[in-house]
């Protein structure tokens, strides 16, 4: 059985308007979607924080690997703990969906702010790397 959205239409299906269900979390607007996956604004029921829940895109669950790749990068994200790697809450299933939960970081996508601003300064583009570089060096030190 599939859990129905406020829309009344499958979250599994991952049709327009209808957010996923994830026990235990109101799950708010889209804020970004990959080839993998959808991430969403979410509160979290027990505290109120805010979080964002990744998962796994309907039309590319039914793949072995895809699913495995989503496990084991929930498995990884849930070891790493530094400034620069969002935090990992929960990962799990709710029915056929699955989710990680994560650490809500405000911001824009660097996509949007290079749209708006054009071409960045090479110190602020070398200090963003130094942060991926140092964030990237803790996670195959793990």
């Amino acid at each position: 059985t599939v859990t129905l959205g406020a829309g009344g239409t499958s979250p599994v299906l991952g049709l327009a308007g209808c957010p996923p269900v994830v026990p235990g979390y109101r799950v708010g607007d889209e804020l970004g979607r990959g080839a993998m996956g959808v991430v969403y604004r979410a509160v979290q029921q027990s505290d109120g924080g805010t979080v964002a829940i990744k998962t796994i895109l309907p039309a590319v669950a039914p793949s072995p690997l895809v699913v495995g790749r989503f496990c084991r990068e929930a498995e990884i994200l849930g070891r790493l703990t530094h400034p620069n790697v969002v935090g990992h809450r929960a990962s799990g299933a709710a029915g056929p969906l699955l989710y990680v939960v994560m650490e809500y970081v405000p911001g824009e996508p660097g996509s949007a702010i290079i749209a708006r601003e054009g071409p960045l300064a090479p110190a602020r583009v070398l200090h963003w790397a130094g942060q991926i570089l140092d964030a990237l060096a803790h996670a195959h030190g793990s």
